[in-house]
């Protein structure tokens, strides 16, 4: 695939089918597109789809394809909160194995941890709907060092 104009220019839902197309058959790489689509960030900016390759010749393919230069996008230090660009770092490391520290997963939010623990299940094929309850303090003389009074599902 060649970067194509035409990757900046496609609707979401266009961009997202591609590149869930270009992934499909790869579980690391399904993973880190899941991630940044359910995530909806990044996949709507434009500087980050100058680093998706974009291809719908019909020599090529039957399926519009859309892959990320992964390595690329991470280097290119995209402006973003911190969190956005944690997410789009773990989704490189995913697909691309991008070096990203797990303990930085701390500075995420509930539904962000709930996002990055699916990619994390479908990439090892586990490909059922994942659900986490976790109660919200942590309590280090408890037993398990949880206390469990009001649960939550992301």
């Amino acid at each position: 695939m060649t970067n194509s104009p035409a990757a900046t220019d496609l609707p979401l839902d266009q961009l997202t089918a591609a590149l869930r197309a270009g992934a499909a058959g790869h579980l690391p790489s399904e993973a880190a597109v899941a991630l940044l689509v359910e995530h909806d960030v990044w996949p709507g900016r434009a500087d980050f789809r100058a680093f998706v390759d974009y291809t719908d010749d019909p020599d090529v393919t039957d399926t519009p394809l859309a892959t990320v230069r992964w390595n690329e996008a991470v280097d290119a230090h995209l402006p973003g909160a911190s969190g956005e660009t944690l997410m789009l770092r773990i989704a490189a490391s995913l697909a691309a194995g991008t070096p990203v520290a797990l303990a930085e997963v701390s500075a995420l939010g509930w539904h962000s941890t709930g996002l990055v623990l699916r990619a994390v299940a479908h990439t090892s094929g586990h490909r059922t709907d994942i659900g986490v309850a976790a109660p919200e303090t942590f309590a280090p003389d408890a037993p398990g060092g949880w206390t469990a009074e009001d649960l939550h599902r992301f």
